[in-house]
């Protein structure tokens, strides 16, 4: 339902492999996951409700997609909750929806409401630098897929899952 690119941008970046694999396995939800067509899955790539709405079934959309966030604690930005609040109290009948969250914070943590900044200023993120040399030069990586945020920042030419070595 929630694209895992969004997910990370809503505050997957934060939880630990096993979490986020958790996330994109979700069976224990009848709203997480949702079979569609090849089609309106290329069309919906991963845009969230501001940028892309289903051609039906507008209302169990944008419901799906609050209660998936909910459940897994992922922040909702400006743009997302305007498009699912005029979606909802236009269009949508009053619908009650019982969700469990799931714990993703570790003990003694509080949820962030943003993401961490990739083009410099503090976070728990090594700083974002052109090119791996750059990063190894400065003392950065290595970064392993599925576990450092990082790797996504840079390419994985021998795809053995690591980068910046």
């Amino acid at each position: 339902m929630v694209p895992l690119k969004e997910a990370w941008e809503s505050g997957a970046w934060s939880w630990t492999a096993s979490q986020r694999e958790a996330y994109a396995n979700d069976l224990g939800f009848v709203s997480s996951l949702t079979a569609v067509s090849k089609s309106s899955n290329q069309s919906k790539q991963d845009r969230d409700p501001a940028g892309w709405l289903p051609r039906y079934e507008q209302c169990r959309y944008a419901q799906d997609w609050v209660a998936v966030k909910y459940r897994w604690q992922l922040t909702i930005d400006r743009s997302e909750q305007q498009a699912l609040q005029k979606l909802l109290t236009a269009d949508c009948g009053k619908k009650i929806i019982n969700v469990t969250q799931v714990s993703v914070l570790k003990p003694g943590t509080t949820p962030s409401t943003t993401a961490p900044s990739t083009s410099g200023g503090a976070s728990s993120l090594d700083p974002r630098f052109s090119t791996c040399r750059q990063a190894k030069s400065s003392g950065y990586g290595p970064y392993k897929r599925g576990v450092d945020p990082e790797y996504s920042w840079y390419r994985d030419a021998d795809k053995d899952g690591r980068v910046c070595e």
